[in-house]
């Protein structure tokens, strides 16, 4: 999932799944935006149309930038697959609706009003622009508390430790890399970390060695494959 938006004179591409946010120039963020619907040849030509104006930008130099775009998306730094989807169904079962804590994180000017941010057994995490009104906010709250109450879930996550750096993440993020079942995972190395978004806290971090106590607590959260360094 691509999430795009300015702020200021940047800007800013969060490329969701993987965990990446992207800096870019114009051109490429007008490429980004189109990428995933429309061919090579009709991105080239509506971007070099857009900017014909601009002495500084040639219909090569919007070829170059589609280039890398589909370089970092083979990357895995832009449209990356949700490792989430299969097993939205699971997490949504183990819930069974019930909600053990909210967070409420007021955030940057966007396109999206209210968004479930993150959730899993334990949390949920809304997000909300500082535009939302007073109103909306009580309408959200009163939702939430409508929700029919359930058995309280007293299960709780795996003890956690820091698992052993083998290499830098920067390192790690750049190897060749093949996604595993989490139980064929064990001594190997991560190389992209398995949080559906930016603001998820890594069970690893790219370039740490995955461990049992770590696939233990994969499977806690309804992660059942990662990516590891081949």
């Amino acid at each position: 999932m691509i999430h795009q938006y300015k702020l200021g004179d940047y800007n800013i591409v969060l490329d969701v799944c993987s965990g990446s946010v992207h800096a870019v120039d114009e051109v490429a963020y007008d490429i980004i935006a189109m990428y995933e619907n429309n061919s090579r040849e009709t991105v080239v030509a509506e971007i070099a149309a857009k900017y014909a104006d601009r002495e500084d930008i040639t219909e090569a130099d919007v070829e170059e930038c589609y280039q890398q775009v589909t370089a970092l998306k083979d990357m895995g730094k832009l449209f990356a697959p949700d490792t989430f989807e299969s097993m939205a169904g699971h997490l949504k079962a183990k819930t069974s609706g019930v909600v053990k804590a909210l967070c409420l994180h007021i955030t940057h000017t966007c396109n999206l009003n209210c968004v479930c941010e993150f959730c899993d057994p334990d949390f949920a995490v809304f997000m909300f622009t500082p535009e939302i009104s007073k109103e909306q906010l009580e309408y959200f709250v009163k939702t939430v508390c409508d929700i029919p109450k359930r058995e309280s879930i007293n299960e709780n996550p795996p003890a956690q430790h820091i698992p052993c750096r083998a290499m830098s993440v920067r390192d790690a993020a750049f190897s060749a890399s093949e996604e595993v079942d989490v139980d064929n995972a064990v001594g190997r190395v991560l190389s992209a970390a398995s949080v559906g978004c930016p603001s998820a806290v890594p069970i690893v971090m790219c370039g740490e060695i995955i461990d049992i106590q770590a696939t233990e607590t994969f499977k806690y959260y309804g992660i059942e494959k990662c990516c590891v360094i081949k």
